[in-house]
Formats: C-alpha cells, structure tokens, sequence
C-alpha cells in the first residue's frame, strides 16, 4: 500500500464565506477518496494565503518557496515519509513561481510520483490527455523537455529559489 501525502492550497478572500477548515476538509475529502484504493494519507501540508499579504509576489500571491507547509512539503520529499504526494484541488497558482513540471521531476528524481485528481493517478508528463487536462483545467502549460528540478532542490535546502 502506498503513503501518501497531501498538500492543498487556498487563497482566502475577505469577503470569503468559508473557513479555512472547510477548504482544508474539502481537499482531505477529495484526496481520500481518489487514494483509498492505493493506501492512505500519512502526512498533511495545507496553506492558506490571504489576498495581498506583506512581502508576496508582484500580484499578491506567494511564491512556492514562501509559503510555509510547501517549503515542509519539498524538504520531507528526501525523507522515507511518504511515495507520492496528491494535490486534489490542483489550480494555476498552487506552484506559483514553480512550475507543475519541474515540482514532478523533483519527486521522480527521489523515486516519488505526483496525483492529481484530474489524471485519476499519478501525473505522466509524456501522456497527451494528462498535459491536456492540466492546460485547459489548471492552467498549466505543457513540459518544456528537459525538465530541470534545480531550483526545487535549492529551495527546498535553504530556500533560495533560483
């Protein structure tokens, strides 16, 4: 059976009617029932950005590196922790200064996968229907070969992102 770990992102608005608790919920919900046949969720990663917070990008979101449970996220990646990580509410700004593509090499190159729930498993950087899904629903644009991981693996030490 496989461990798997869960990382979700929201981005709250002040005029947001849901607590962070129910977008936490709402991702744990999501993640089980597409892992629950393949093993279970041994480690939870969850970040919550409010609009406009000091110190984020240039359109108020935070990048990968500065969003605190995402930089826990890449530097348990080297650890026996857990086989894959599954993001169930996958969308543009959940590897925001990092791409999709690179985040999935990182893992690979530590013998990992990445599960989305659009590619009902793990994500397959050379199937068609999977590159397809991640543009037109998450606005993720298709891997530009060769993927190079670099800068994970340097924010993930001391969180400099190149």
């Amino acid at each position: 059976m496989m461990r798997f770990a869960l990382y979700g992102h929201a981005i709250m608005r002040g005029t947001e009617r849901f607590t962070p608790r129910f977008h936490e919920c709402r991702c744990l919900a999501a993640a089980e029932e597409l892992t629950a046949p393949h093993g279970s969720i041994v480690a939870r990663y969850f970040d919550l950005d409010r609009e406009q917070q000091p110190g984020t990008s240039r359109r108020g979101r935070p990048t990968w590196d500065q969003c605190p449970q995402a930089r826990a996220l890449t530097q348990a990646v080297g650890t026996d922790l857990f086989d894959a990580v599954v993001i169930p509410e996958l969308n543009r700004h959940t590897f925001h200064g990092v791409t999709l593509w690179d985040f999935n090499a990182y893992l690979r190159l530590h013998g990992k996968q990445l599960w989305t729930l659009g590619t009902a498993g793990p994500v397959d950087p050379t199937n068609p229907t999977h590159v397809l899904y991640l543009l037109l629903f998450a606005g993720v644009a298709a891997p530009s070969p060769p993927v190079c991981p670099q800068h994970i693996t340097d924010c993930g030490k001391d969180g400099d992102a190149r």
